[in-house]
């Protein structure tokens, strides 16, 4: 949460507006610092308050479906330095969509369990995808194999996209 105000009040003040990378994607000005164009204060606004709803929201529903929204609300802010420039902000945000569905689809879901006569039966919980995870009566299944299946799917894309990127420039 800390992260996120420093974040904010960092954006908010304007302390980043350029990215001082000589490598720019944009083809604006040598040296890779970009120029505030007229609608810049307001689209800058915009993806600060778009930052903001995101953070809030995801604090706000942590416990059920907030945290990817507060994740993606700090790599947003993170990622403000680079807005101007394609190639890491594009890649950034893939390889985060694809590690949050990667973990979705793979991850347990419903699990069930019941009682008959005071004898406890297996638990079984179903991913998305349906798999099936099932063990005792007690049965907590790990996330470790969806989130090595997110990490894997997002490091495929940042790859796959930083290598259809650099064949396009030659």
């Amino acid at each position: 949460m800390i992260l996120v105000a420093v974040a904010l009040i960092a954006g908010a003040a304007g302390v980043v507006l350029t990215s001082g990378n000589s490598e720019d994607d944009t083809g604006s000005s040598p040296g890779g610092s970009r120029e505030l164009g007229p609608t810049e204060p307001k689209s800058r606004r915009r993806y600060w308050v778009l930052i903001g709803v995101l953070a809030v929201f995801g604090a706000l529903t942590g416990f059920s479906i907030g945290i990817p929204f507060l994740f993606l609300g700090v790599l947003l802010a993170v990622l403000d330095p680079f807005r101007g420039r394609r190639l890491p902000f594009w890649t950034a945000l893939g390889a985060y969509a694809a590690l949050v569905i990667g973990f979705v689809l793979l991850a347990p879901w419903g699990c069930s369990s019941s009682t008959n006569g005071g004898v406890s039966s297996p638990t079984t919980c179903h991913s998305l995808i349906g798999l099936d995870y099932s063990g005792g009566p007690n049965y907590n299944p790990s996330l470790v194999p969806a989130l090595i299946v997110g990490l894997t799917a997002a490091a495929s894309v940042a790859a796959s996209v930083t290598l259809v990127a650099h064949v396009k420039r030659r």
